[in-house]
């Protein structure tokens, strides 16, 4: 055994442990976001607004976007879901730390694709890459002023995934709070819970998402899933009801998650988007309901098998019953079904059955304005 080499060795975890910033985590939970500005890959240098002296303070954040618990943002979700570009472009992370002393603090990073950081208007890292993200492959000792530090960081797209991990130790270092914005309207400033703090619980139904009118395409989704399914629905100007169908793993060669099919339901008569319109995507139940004044439509996932649910019920048709065998209890909820104009509601128990060619009977039933895709225990509507 070398003991001159094993002492090399230990002086340089030495040396390589007593440069980084001491002190305790800083506890870094949301980042303001820019707008995403237009970037080419041999532009990693280039400067835009938020670094611009001039141009600063004129920069519309996004503020309070949250990190989750290992400090990571998913960029191109958030521009997506903000109708911003996620190709070919770059956006600013801001952080405000406030510091009791002047000193240093350690930065732990992780990007897709570069990453440059600047604090208060100085460059302090750069990394031009063209990279998938892994948790801390960056890491900076970085200097603080005594009162407040702007961070930003400044992540590029190429295409594909696009994200940004931050964590920072140090000692007397913390975040300066801003509002978290929710939505287009109203702000929301409270912070996570502390590890160990009592956590409030209530129910989900408040935080429903309620619309009342259609959307003219995909842009105008609402999100619904279960298992590895995923998918965005929407309802047309025409009434019609559309929706992507994606899987989890469906990843194609240059790590974008794809859209695998559209699916285009009608209804006789069609989806009325000007008489008492609504759809809401209620978090209680997983599903997606969609009503006019004589229509009831729900859109789910099952759980436990690869199959889209779309129910329907109508005051103006009045459903049949199938000639097809079935159970009794089957036969009785027709029954049931074609006295009160309603369509019997699955069970857990109940056999389900994917999108499909109508049969013959269902296309019948199109013109009394009643179509299913399920079945109930042998019972086609």
């Amino acid at each position: 055994m070398n003991t001159g080499r094993i002492l090399t060795m230990r002086m340089a975890a030495m040396l390589v442990a007593g440069s980084a910033a001491p002190g305790a985590p800083i506890a870094i939970t949301t980042v303001d976001l820019s707008p995403a500005y237009p970037w080419a890959e041999a532009e990693f240098d280039k400067a835009y607004a938020p670094e611009i002296e001039a141009e600063k303070d004129k920069v519309e954040w996004r503020k309070g976007a949250w990190l989750d618990a290992n400090g990571m943002i998913e960029l191109r979700q958030a521009n997506q879901a903000a109708g911003l570009p996620v190709e070919h472009s770059v956006v600013y992370a801001r952080v405000i730390l406030d510091a009791e002393a002047d000193g240093k603090i350690h930065l732990s990073m992780g990007s897709d694709d570069g990453l440059a950081v600047f604090v208060n208007g100085k460059n302090v890292f750069r990394n031009n890459a063209m990279r998938a993200l892994t948790a801390d492959q960056d890491q900076a000792d970085v200097d603080l002023v005594k009162g407040k530090n702007v961070l930003l960081f400044r992540v590029t797209q190429g295409g594909g995934g696009w994200s940004l991990q931050v964590k920072a130790t140090g000692a007397g270092v913390k975040q300066v709070p801003t509002a978290r914005v929710d939505g287009a309207e109203g702000t929301n400033t409270a912070a996570p819970a502390a590890p160990g703090a009592p956590i409030a619980i209530t129910t989900v139904e408040k935080y429903n998402v309620v619309w009342d009118s259609p959307s003219a395409d995909a842009r105008g989704s609402m999100p619904i899933g279960n298992g590895d399914i995923g998918l965005n629905v929407w309802v047309e100007p025409s009434g019609d009801l559309c929706f992507f169908l994606g899987k989890t793993d469906a990843w194609d060669e240059s790590g974008r998650l794809l859209k695998l099919n559209k699916v285009r339901i009608k209804f006789q008569p069609a989806l009325d988007p000007k008489a008492s319109f609504r759809w809401e995507l209620k978090l209680g139940e997983g599903l997606i309901e969609i009503r006019d004044q004589n229509t009831t439509v729900s859109v789910w996932v099952d759980a436990n098998h690869p199959v889209v649910q779309v129910d329907a019920a109508s005051l103006t048709g009045k459903p049949r019953r199938s000639n097809r065998g079935g159970r009794k209890s089957g036969r009785s909820a027709c029954r049931k079904a074609a006295k009160t104009n309603t369509l019997p509601r699955p069970t857990p128990h109940s056999r389900l059955s994917a999108i499909r060619t109508p049969s013959c009977r269902e296309r019948r039933n199109r013109s009394a304005g009643i179509t299913a895709t399920w079945n109930h225990r042998g019972c086609r509507a």
